[in-house]
């Protein structure tokens, strides 16, 4: 699957920012969410999969944000082969701090 040069750029755009967010910060969690599940409409399958995995407000929210930044570095992986220099490992993801 082909994926816009756009579409690449949204997605590294919010990997970022889900790597800063603050898990407290409910609204900004689920603005994040939303606008994630929102790149993710070139890949139907991949997006619900988000849906149901990361959209739900009452699963734990820093389960929800590391699995959503997991889901978001998928199409990159596929698209590419390697997450590229733009885009930090999971391993980078501070799990500690919430």
């Amino acid at each position: 699957m082909d994926i816009s040069e756009q579409a690449k750029i949204k997605i590294i755009q919010l990997i970022d920012e889900g790597q800063g967010l603050d898990p407290l910060n409910l609204a900004a969690v689920d603005r994040w969410v939303r606008a994630s599940h929102e790149a993710l409409t070139f890949d139907p399958v991949h997006q619900a999969r988000f849906d149901e995995y990361c959209c739900e407000p009452w699963d734990p929210t820093p389960m929800r944000v590391c699995l959503g930044l997991w889901m978001l570095k998928q199409p990159l992986l596929g698209n590419n082969g390697s997450l590229g220099e733009d885009i930090p490992e999971e391993r980078s993801i501070q799990w500690e701090h919430w």
